[in-house]
């Protein structure tokens, strides 16, 4: 056979296997496993850690995190997420769940994500689980009565004070999204620095923008790059994100004072495919500094 058919063939070989896998991958979920630890990163730098350094003991928050449902294009289906949820508060008492935004990715098929959030509400009152939440770039044009019923209690702009397990005031807060063009950064409520702050935010380039540093923060909108082309393409090409462009894309990150995490979400935005980037939900186990760490330095 004619070397060059060989090497055609293998290509058309691979299209298809690539073009299939991007429909089938959407399907998949992995709940990871995400440590945050209380940050000493240089200033004004990223450290990459992957889902999170190696911690031993109890951790002293412990959160479920999720983003980016999307629902018009989400193939996680509510009941599944719930009883992933479910499984992790059995495992070890979950605080609370959080939703990082971006509930569909067109205004007229919101309905479709509100009913998808009011089921996870549902089930976590009968689990007696709070529900935090923010918005996302992509729901500047629902409504915020549309937004109630969803179910979630909405951290823009909000303090609210959680009590970890040894009695410590725990603090989430969150900030609201002002869309991908013409975008202006939002400031988080002010937290006095002796007390713990949980931001949720879904744009994770905010954490160069704003001013006031959370000592964690949880955000997705980045989808893991949903397509992971070589060379960036994707954010070359369609979007102006600023992390991605320098390697920031998903996992686990230190920023100076600030322990990250930026989550794949669980679905598609635009297109229903994925590709090395397989729908993301967290269980995120928070460890705080205290003053035994401290003296061993």
């Amino acid at each position: 056979m004619n070397p060059a058919l060989i090497v055609l063939l293998i290509l058309i070989s691979l299209g298809l296997f690539f073009a299939v896998w991007c429909f089938i991958e959407p399907h998949f979920l992995e709940v990871s496993r995400i440590n945050l630890r209380t940050s000493r990163g240089k200033e004004g730098s990223f450290t990459k850690l992957g889902k999170g350094p190696e911690i031993q003991g109890k951790a002293d928050v412990r959160l479920f995190f999720f983003s980016d449902i999307h629902a018009e294009m989400c193939y996680i289906s509510p009941e599944r997420l719930l009883g992933e949820i479910l499984k992790a508060h059995k495992e070890d008492a979950i605080e609370a769940v959080i939703f990082g935004g971006d509930i569909s990715t067109s205004p007229k098929k919101a309905y479709k994500g509100i009913e998808y959030l009011s089921r996870i509400s549902k089930g976590l009152k009968e689990l007696g689980i709070p529900f935090y939440g923010v918005t996302g770039n992509h729901d500047l044009e629902i409504g915020a009565s549309d937004i109630e019923r969803c179910g979630f209690t909405n951290l823009e702009g909000q303090i609210i004070t959680l009590k970890n397990v040894r009695g410590k005031d725990i603090v989430l807060t969150g900030a609201d999204d002002s869309g991908r063009y013409n975008r202006v950064w939002i400031e988080p409520p002010h937290v006095d620095q002796d007390r713990i702050n949980i931001l949720t935010i879904h744009d994770p380039d905010a954490i160069v923008h704003i001013m006031e540093k959370p000592d964690f923060m949880l955000s997705g909108h980045l989808h893991g790059g949903q397509l992971k082309l070589p060379f960036k393409l994707v954010f070359r090409l369609l979007r102006s994100d600023e992390l991605p462009m320098n390697g920031i894309l998903e996992g686990v990150f230190e920023y100076g004072r600030t322990g990250m995490f930026i989550s794949r979400g669980l679905g598609c935005g635009t297109l229903p495919i994925r590709f090395l980037s397989v729908p993301e939900a967290s269980i995120v186990s928070i460890y705080l500094e205290n003053e035994e760490d401290t003296s061993n330095d």
